[in-house]
């Protein structure tokens, strides 16, 4: 049984991409020191794994010590890696943009490093949007080939990391290449851009815990249980001046277990892209990393890929907020504020790339479905993890 580790798997997605993994009959080493992550998420998850919880290691290490993580693959055999430890609030990354380039592009490069030296020529990134910045009115739905220029750090550290991957399988066709021994020349990765993610397991094992809350949907559903007292309990939209038809930010949301799919989805076509799949060039960051080559049917995976996750469809802010009263039958409070620093007006996928060569479909296809799901997770568990 193949072992898959997950770095950040105590974290919101990471967990719900774990549950899904031991679900599917793999193993799964998670890697994660839980100083974002959730202990709890860790728990919940064995509890939710039930008869597969056996086959969950968790190792509390940081994933940019290349040594310790080295050690970590390496014992317990691990074949290919799922990437998801990062920082992810854009306005804080717009404040401390050194500490984003340390966490997500540095630790990343250590990571990288860990899996040279053990052989693991199998990843998976979590991306993000934010890679594209302020996309040309012409390319919306945005796909993968549009201009990569971030607007904020958040999305460079990305990029960069975009761009290291790219870089690690050139470097590795050229040893393969040159005949310098071992599996050189097969290092392949998957680069998820994900669209706003929502939501929560549907088995309601699992759901959206940070610690402070940055994300619209769960920030509106605890000010309406009371859980936000440092915001009154207020629901603070960012912008209503956008040229947009409402004047709100309009962002593509995507359900967490539909977006774990596509993690699965993209594993699956790298395993099985066969041993010619080290072949072609890495690709180029810049005008989307990756080339239009299909990769389902076995065939050859180009080096690495890029793949956009999200419905195809935007919902502004007050679309959101509305959403969460038919939920939940409750009435937010809000309050309009300025534009934040670093924020695109429209932000909405183009997934035909990940739905031809993938075979990815979403299953929860509707805002208010995600909505509803996380609600009856959080109403059922307003201390989160504890």
């Amino acid at each position: 049984m193949s072992v898959i580790a997950l770095t950040g798997g105590a974290g919101y997605i990471g967990s719900h991409a774990a549950l899904r993994l031991l679900r599917g009959g793999r193993r799964v080493l998670i890697i994660d020191d839980c100083r974002r992550g959730q202990p709890g998420a860790v728990a919940a998850l064995r509890l939710a794994a039930g008869r597969h919880a056996g086959a969950l290691e968790h190792t509390p290490i940081d994933c940019g010590d290349a040594d310790a993580v080295e050690r970590a693959l390496r014992t317990h055999g691990v074949e290919a890696v799922m990437h998801f430890a990062g920082l992810i609030n854009v306005g804080e990354s717009v404040q401390r943009p050194g500490e984003y380039y340390r966490v997500n592009t540095g630790a990343t490069g250590g990571l990288l490093e860990a899996c040279r030296r053990a052989g693991v020529e199998r990843f998976v990134f979590s991306s993000t949007a934010a890679v594209y910045g302020e996309p040309e009115p012409d390319q919306i739905p945005i796909p993968e080939e549009a201009r990569l220029l971030p607007v904020n750090p958040y999305g460079w550290s990305k990029l960069h990391v975009e761009r290291m991957l790219a870089e690690h399988a050139d470097a590795a066709r050229a040893q393969g290449a040159g005949g310098q021994g071992g599996k050189g020349g097969q290092f392949r990765a998957a680069m998820l851009r994900y669209f706003n993610v929502a939501g929560a397991d549907l088995s309601g094992h699992l759901g959206e815990d940070h610690r402070p809350e940055t994300h619209l949907i769960p920030i509106v559903l605890r000010c309406l249980l009371g859980l936000e007292p440092e915001r009154q309990n207020t629901v603070s939209v960012f912008g209503d001046d956008y040229p947009t038809p409402d004047g709100t930010a309009v962002r593509d949301y995507v359900h967490v277990e539909d977006l774990v799919e596509a993690h699965v989805l993209a594993l699956e076509a790298m395993e099985g892209a066969g041993a010619g799949g080290g072949a072609g060039t890495g690709g180029e960051v810049g005008g989307g990393v990756g080339g239009d080559g299909g990769v389902g049917g076995g065939a050859p995976w180009e080096g690495v890929r890029a793949f956009n996750v999200g419905l195809g469809e935007g919902f502004s802010v007050r679309q959101v907020i509305e959403a969460v009263r038919r939920a939940t039958g409750m009435d937010p409070r809000v309050r309009i504020g300025p534009r934040r620093a670093g924020d695109p007006a429209r932000l909405i996928a183009s997934p035909a790339r990940a739905m031809r060569e993938l075979g990815w479909r979403p299953k929860v296809t509707s805002l208010d479905q995600i909505v509803a799901s996380a609600w009856r997770w959080m109403s059922a568990h307003r201390q989160g993890y504890g």
